[in-house]
C-alpha cells in the first residue's frame, strides 16, 4: 500500500466530508493529509487537500492554536488576560488552570520553545504544582524574588532558603536545586 494511513479521523456535515490522516511517506517521513470532499449537484466530487510534513507540524500547531485562541475570544477583544483569569477563577478554576491555555507555561513551551518562557515560568515547570493559595507560576515568581529577580543569583540559594517558602517542601526545593546544579555542570 502506498503511503499507509497510521491514524485517521473523519467527520461530515451535509454533503461535505472531512478526512484527517496521519500517513507514512515512501521516504519514511510522517505527514498529515487534510482532505475535504464535497458532493456537487452533478453527483461528482470536488476534493481539496492540504499536506503538512512532520518537520513543519510544530509551527502548524502553534499557528492553528493561536488562530483558534483568537477566534474563541473574538467577541472579547478588549478583555485582558488578567480579566479572563479572574472570570475563570469565578467559575471555580484556580492556579495555572485559570490561565488561558496560550498563557500556561507548558503550552508556551510547546508553542515557542523553552527560550520563550520567563524565569518564573521555567521554575513553575520544575516545581510542577502550587498550593491551594497560589499557583506554581506564582511560587516561581516568589523564588525569583528571593533571588533578587536575577537568575544568576539562584545559584546562591540553599535548600533551607527554598524550604522556608510556603509551598516549597523538600521535593520541590530538591528539583530546583538539582536543575541549578545541572546548569552549573554544563
Amino acid at each position: 500500500m502506498k503511503n499507509p494511513v497510521l491514524a485517521s479521523e473523519s467527520f461530515s456535515r451535509g454533503n461535505t466530508h472531512y478526512f484527517l490522516d496521519l500517513r507514512l511517506a515512501s521516504n519514511q517521513a510522517n505527514y498529515f493529509l487534510f482532505t475535504q470532499s464535497s458532493l456537487l449537484q452533478d453527483q461528482s466530487y470536488k476534493r481539496n487537500t492540504l499536506v503538512v510534513w512532520n518537520r513543519d507540524i510544530e509551527e502548524f500547531i502553534a499557528g492553528l492554536s493561536s488562530l483558534l485562541h483568537t477566534a474563541a475570544y473574538l467577541d472579547q477583544q478588549d478583555v485582558t488576560v488578567h480579566q479572563l483569569r479572574k472570570a475563570n477563577q469565578q467559575r471555580g478554576l484556580t492556579g495555572i488552570k485559570a490561565l488561558e491555555p496560550a498563557m500556561r507555561p507548558r503550552e508556551k513551551l510547546m508553542a515557542g520553545g523553552a527560550g520563550s518562557l520567563s524565569d518564573a515560568e521555567l521554575l513553575a515547570l520544575l516545581i510542577g504544582s502550587g498550593s491551594a493559595d497560589e499557583s506554581a507560576l506564582e511560587l516561581g515568581a516568589r523564588i525569583m524574588a528571593l533571588a533578587g529577580d536575577d537568575v544568576r543569583k539562584l545559584d546562591g540559594l540553599h535548600l533551607a532558603d527554598l524550604c522556608r517558602l510556603k509551598g516549597m517542601g523538600l521535593a520541590k526545593s530538591s528539583s530546583v536545586l538539582s536543575a541549578i546544579e545541572l546548569s552549573r555542570r554544563m
